[in-house]
């Protein structure tokens, strides 16, 4: 009765939240599952049968330090917002007002997560192994909840013209990349842009891919809302971003020599989050390759 309460006495929105906290999660201190402790998961299931009931949408707000099992919730669609908060400071209050109902103009989410969040304990390897194999981004093959890398904005961004400077290189050489992002949404934001690299098939152990470069860029919205920024900040709905991916990047562990830059094709990405994933943040990955001579 208390939580039919709660969220009928809501106004617009039910704001629900769950996490974890030091006393379960902390330095030193590790869970034994991804599970949301206690009746947080019935919590969540009440809360969404009144919210449905009374056409009510719901944010879910978590508070943990590692990822959470939350895949019963993700395709739900009374959640209208899914916020990873972690460990937050005294500015919270201040911090989730602003992203919620965008007090001002600039106030746009454009944080990114730090680790791979899987999908359920069968895709976390046990600690008796020591292998890379399904750790981290790099070596990850399955379908995760949500990626690494991966995080949301009220506006879409557009790349376009990825172009690789020099094609051709020896080993020991760096390219520079140049791409352009443009804002074709009605909000201006931050975008995070990402580069990836890609080596190609070879008897030598690799990841999957690796990221080499990543900048976030405020660009201003390319349509215009009443929301815009002030008139004195001047409009820039297309930004062109230069990166440099540098030999000791292109390098390869050798168990015998250490790291080596091996001739062969390599493939660079870049975008608003790792390439291939189901899970898209709603703009494309551009792709273009570089070759390495010995």
């Amino acid at each position: 009765m208390d939580v039919e309460l709660t969220v009928s006495i809501g106004l617009d929105v039910s704001i629900v939240c769950l996490g974890t906290g030091v006393a379960l999660e902390s330095e030193g201190r590790d869970r034994t599952d991804l599970s949301l402790p206690g009746q947080q998961q019935d919590l969540l299931r009440t809360v969404l049968v009144v919210a449905k009931a009374l056409n009510i949408p719901v944010v879910l707000l978590l508070f943990n330090a590692g990822p959470l099992d939350i895949s019963e919730f993700v395709n739900e669609p009374q959640i209208k917002a899914i916020l990873a908060c972690f460990y937050p400071a005294q500015g919270t209050g201040e911090a989730l007002a602003r992203v919620l109902w965008r007090r001002e103009s600039s106030d746009n989410p454009a944080g990114r997560l730090p680790m791979t969040w899987p999908n359920s304990m069968s895709q976390v390897p046990p600690m008796t192994d020591y292998t890379m194999v399904d750790r981290t981004y790099r070596y990850f093959h399955g379908e995760p909840l949500y990626p690494f890398g991966y995080g949301l904005s009220y506006t879409y961004f557009n790349y376009d013209k990825l172009t690789i400077t020099p094609e051709k290189v020896v080993a020991g050489q760096n390219v520079t990349i140049q791409v352009t992002v443009s804002n074709v949404g009605q909000y201006d934001g931050d975008e995070v842009i990402q580069v990836y690299i890609q080596w190609p098939v070879s008897g030598v152990p690799s990841p999957k891919w690796q990221l080499v470069g990543f900048n976030r860029v405020f660009i201003t919205a390319n349509l215009p809302h009443g929301n815009s920024v002030d008139d004195a900040v001047e409009k820039m709905p297309t930004v062109t971003e230069t990166f440099t991916i540098t030999a000791e990047q292109m390098s390869l562990w050798d168990d015998n020599k250490g790291f080596i830059v091996h001739p062969g094709e390599i493939t660079v990405y870049a975008g608003g989050q790792q390439p291939n994933q189901a899970k898209s943040v709603g703009s494309h990955v551009l792709q273009a390759k570089f070759t390495i001579s010995g």
